[in-house]
């Protein structure tokens, strides 16, 4: 039986680019690849190393311009001032679950989808019903006459509610309000260390049931590769209290057909998999480490 010498070799490269063409890898598996080409089968090993800077892993800039959106405008700014003058002659009350609300039916044609379709098909209604709080849905219409936003700062429930009552009312520009908020909401988990749990867990019922894609994918990753026995140990199906009803709400969720806890277990299973690998720079005034 003829014996065959096999010749071993390895090559590496290194490139930044998201684009191959004309990179070295290319050219190598060209060579390879040619009818030409010496190399008759083997084995081929390849280790990818993917590197980033910190803030893009927690904070991910968008591919897109958001506009603006104010916040806290002083009570002269022209916006409030125009929508205080045309609510002096309110002839439309919104009840909602805990107090009614004045408002212009002309204003909420103009600036909502919701009234604009509701008013359509009941002309001579001069009343509306709204299952969410006073507070939230005054932001709402805030947010529809004015363009401005204040609840970067509030609790993930009060977020719930008005993204909630967003979806239904749907003011002129709910997408990049809805862009803007989960922005933020990103930006607070540059705090990662000291994120609690629970509370990686409630903003990533918010995010599944809000549709924010980015955000849920970083809470995944995160719940994973930090708080994932603790997770399986404290939020199960035998958990009680806020634990239990936080379960049951993950349980409830699914997000593009991925089931939120099936999601965090398959991306731990992956990491496990993985071989880390950390570098990393400090640099201050004086040096460089």
């Amino acid at each position: 039986m003829p014996h065959h010498e096999f010749e071993e070799f390895s090559i590496e490269f290194r490139g930044h680019s998201y684009d191959l063409k004309g990179s070295e890898f290319r050219n190598i598996m060209t060579q390879l690849r040619d009818p030409d080409s010496k190399f008759v089968g083997g084995w081929a090993t390849f280790s990818l190393e993917l590197t980033f800077a910190a803030d893009e892993f927690i904070n991910p800039k968008p591919n897109y311009i958001l506009p603006e959106i104010p916040s806290n405008l002083p009570a002269d700014d022209y916006r409030n001032v125009m929508v205080a003058r045309t609510s002096q002659i309110s002839d439309f009350t919104i009840e909602t679950s805990n107090g009614t609300i004045q408002a212009v039916r002309l204003l909420l044609i103009l600036s909502t989808r919701y009234f604009r379709d509701f008013i359509n098909l009941n002309p001579t209604a001069n009343t509306a019903i709204l299952p969410f709080s006073k507070f939230v849905v005054d932001e709402v219409l805030k947010f529809a006459l004015t363009g401005s936003f204040d609840l970067l700062g509030s609790q993930v429930d009060v977020l719930d509610e008005f993204l909630s009552c967003t979806e239904l009312i749907v003011p002129t520009d709910t997408h990049s309000l809805t862009e803007h908020i989960a922005v933020n909401l990103r930006r607070r988990l540059q705090e990662w260390q000291t994120l609690p749990l629970y509370d990686c867990l409630k903003l990533l019922v918010l995010s599944c049931k809000h549709g924010l894609w980015e955000l849920s994918c970083t809470l995944t990753n995160l719940i994973a590769n930090v708080h994932y026995k603790v997770f399986k140990r404290d939020y199960n199906a035998h958990s009680t209290g806020q634990n239990l009803r936080i379960f049951e709400e993950l349980n409830e969720q699914t997000f593009r057909f991925i089931h939120p806890i099936d999601n965090i277990k398959r991306k731990f299973e992956q990491s496990e998999k993985m071989r880390p690998i950390l570098r990393f720079r400090a640099i201050s005034k004086t040096n460089e480490i």
